[in-house]
């Protein structure tokens, strides 16, 4: 997807631009992160939702390999989907951010 909305708090908008795409299922974690309210949050990728709102909201972000960081209690977003699987993202504002909490993880 290139957006997301909820029927609570409406339409995510592009912190840098409101005419532009927030980008992705994870836009909300991008978009928080690039309007610089906090300096990580966590998302999920299977086919860009971690790297297109990193790149739409001027952030940086890492995905990481299959099983290489636990999805353990992470809600498959379409259940028994063959050939995809959903890998953790991380999002940051900066790349020693994404150092350092990847380190943790």
């Amino acid at each position: 997807t290139f957006g997301s909305d909820n029927p609570i708090f409406g339409t995510t908008v592009n912190p840098l631009n409101k005419r532009l795409s927030p980008a992705g299922s994870s836009s909300g974690s991008g978009c928080i992160v690039g309007s610089k309210a906090i300096p990580f949050a966590t998302g999920t990728d299977v086919g860009g939702s971690g790297r297109l709102p990193a790149h739409f909201n001027g952030i940086s972000s890492i995905i990481s390999t299959p099983k290489r960081i636990s999805v353990e209690g992470l809600q498959a977003s379409i259940p028994k989907l063959l050939g995809l699987n959903t890998v953790p993202a991380i999002f940051a504002d900066k790349p020693s951010t994404l150092t350092t909490i990847y380190k943790a993880l």
